[in-house]
């Protein structure tokens, strides 16, 4: 909408003079009359180009689709054995060194920007049909004679299903849906389940709710492709980070994973893109609005600190959320997500507290200690039977954690806590920090040159070690260093 009010606007920058305010309120009246019209004609030319775009793409859909075949999906990097946490033993030392790593992988801090519509959505005034996504209570317009059914998951069908609801006004149910994600300040993923949800509410189960979610999402700007596997259509969806655990076809040098299923055999693909589209991405910039609901209350402390003790509850719909999430490789998005907003108002008041009076350096000490000392430690596999990386307030909700899951916390606190540069350690078996200290504090151990700069190891699965502290099994093996750019 903002597009399109910028264009009108624009035909009315400068107004004439106006010798009295009669001849002003006329001209007034006749500029909203003119506006009105010329609104009303862009709209219903905007109108018809949808409808002629959906009636093509609807008509490419009866051809035969292409035959493809799926590729098995990437399992999880799964360490042969992960690192357990290792207790410092008493009186030792890490040597002062500069260790020299793999390489260093830079990644982008992730903007999480609305894709751009092709062309501007009508928004209904009313909305009356609701659904609940993670507890959370939202709303469009839809009525019992906007239902679509599919005879079967063949060619016609589906493009008689597109045709049907071109016509019945699920343009201007994708703006809604689009209304509800900036709302809830969804990311792509979350507003991908948004619609999901809503289909399988509206619809039931089943291939007529696969393709109505198809429609809503290519109608808002994602690129997705609709394919046959057998009697089920399946929602192919591309994503700018490496999805795992999800099987995928390659398309023109994308992959594209059947997110919602595994069917095995041979895949027919309907290959057409789409104005505007764009690809979807995992990561998450800001804590989704979705309604409250409290966890149980759990303690937590920094050993070496006893006056540090924060009573903390998570909201159980934003944990529900992020286990919908599949395993990825976007480190950025992990991080990216912070904390939400109701864990930061009880935490960083009682970490800032004890941080009062230390410098930046005391300031990491703490930190580092209270993420080595505040959770009890297991891995993914062990309490999950899979891998899977916690965003920030899992560690607060789940009993335990593993050495990726404290990584990110830790980076998340140093960055917004103490405001120093921090990077993550990709070890083959572990992962670890390293954080950028001024070399004024003269801190021994191990440090990792990285654009000029000292960054000294902070290892939050090494209890009780400080900064430059090393496992001694990892002194001499050169990590791949993570940076997220600023």
């Amino acid at each position: 909408m903002r597009k399109r009010i910028g264009i009108i606007m624009s035909l009315f920058v400068f107004l004439p003079l106006i010798s009295n305010a009669q001849d002003y309120d006329e001209y007034v009246k006749r500029q909203q009359e003119n506006f009105s019209a010329f609104s009303n004609r862009v709209n219903k030319e905007f109108d018809e180009c949808r409808k002629r775009m959906n009636a093509e793409y609807a008509e490419m859909m009866k051809k035969a689709w292409q035959k493809t075949d799926m590729q098995k999906a990437v399992p999880a990097p799964k360490p042969p054995e992960p690192t357990k946490p290792t207790v410092k033993p008493e009186n030792s030392t890490t040597p002062t060194m500069r260790v020299q790593p793999a390489k260093v992988v830079e990644l982008p801090r992730y903007e999480m920007p609305m894709p751009e519509r092709p062309i501007e959505l009508p928004l209904a005034k009313a909305p009356n049909f609701t659904f609940m996504f993670h507890n959370t209570k939202c709303k469009v317009s839809l009525a019992n004679d906007m239902k679509i059914s599919l005879a079967d998951a063949y060619e016609q069908s589906a493009s008689a299903a597109w045709s049907a609801m071109s016509e019945k006004g699920y343009d201007m149910l994708a703006g809604e849906c689009l209304s509800e994600r900036e709302r809830l300040e969804l990311n792509d993923w979350g507003y991908i389940e948004l619609v999901k949800v809503l289909a399988e509410k509206f619809l039931g189960k089943g291939n007529g709710a696969t393709i109505m979610q198809a429609y809503i999402l290519v109608q808002s700007g994602y690129k997705v492709r609709l394919a046959r596997c057998g009697e089920r259509l399946a929602l192919l969806v591309p994503f700018t980070n490496q999805i795992y655990g999800r099987q995928y076809i390659e398309i023109e040098g994308e992959k594209f994973y059947d997110i919602y299923g595994s069917g095995s055999g041979t895949y027919y693909v309907f290959n057409r893109s789409f104005s505007g589209e764009k690809t979807a991405s995992t990561s998450i910039t800001h804590e989704p609005q979705l309604e409250y609901q409290p966890s149980d209350e759990k303690t937590f402390g920094a050993r070496r600190y006893p006056n540090l003790k924060v009573n903390l509850q998570t909201n159980k719909n934003l944990i529900d959320f992020y286990s919908s999430f599949p395993v990825t490789d976007n480190w950025s998005g992990y991080i990216g997500a912070s904390l939400s907003q109701k864990v930061k108002d009880k935490l960083y008041p009682a970490l800032k507290e004890q941080m009062k009076g230390r410098n930046s350096m005391g300031c990491v000490t703490l930190l580092l200690n209270f993420v080595q000392t505040a959770f009890q430690y297991k891995s993914d596999w062990d309490q999950f039977g899979c891998e899977k990386p916690f965003f920030g307030d899992e560690l607060f909700y789940y009993p335990y954690c593993d050495c990726e899951d404290r990584s990110i916390l830790f980076y998340i606190l140093v960055k917004e806590l103490v405001g120093v540069d921090v990077v993550l350690l990709d070890y083959p078996d572990h992962i670890a920090t390293a954080v950028c200290l001024s070399e004024e504090y003269d801190i021994k151990g191990c440090y990792f040159m990285v654009g000029g700069k000292k960054y000294y190891i902070c290892d939050p699965t090494y209890i009780g070690a400080s900064i430059g502290d090393c496992m001694q099994q990892y002194i001499n093996t050169a990590p791949n260093i993570i940076r997220i750019s600023k």
